[in-house]
């Protein structure tokens, strides 16, 4: 009784170890594929004039490398979008009064 009971807690394991591993991977696709993004923006928004140039500029005159500056930039970016996610999630069940 104890060792098939022991076997099938070894299975469930065995089970939800692989679901994990499977996450962790599909997570590290989605991070890098948001990293690829925030890249290409800080890029193009150097490229370009506006803000992004301007404070990428501003680091650069402030002694910081190139690389330096743009992870600068691509840190302003994140910021920005977690927050624009942050408050759009806050504000979507305000969006949905609930039925009376």
């Amino acid at each position: 009784m104890v060792a098939r009971l022991a076997a099938e807690l070894l299975g469930d394991i065995r089970s939800v170890t692989t679901r994990i591993n499977a996450l962790k991977a599909e997570i590290t696709t989605m991070v890098r594929r948001v990293a690829a993004a925030l890249h290409r923006i800080a890029v193009t928004q150097i490229r370009l004039d506006g803000l992004g140039r301007a404070c990428y500029q501003h680091r650069r005159k402030g002694g910081d490398s190139k690389m330096q500056a743009l992870r600068a930039l691509k840190l302003r970016l994140a910021r920005f979008v977690f927050n624009l996610l942050k408050d759009h999630q806050s504000a979507a069940p305000d969006s949905f009064p609930a039925a009376a």
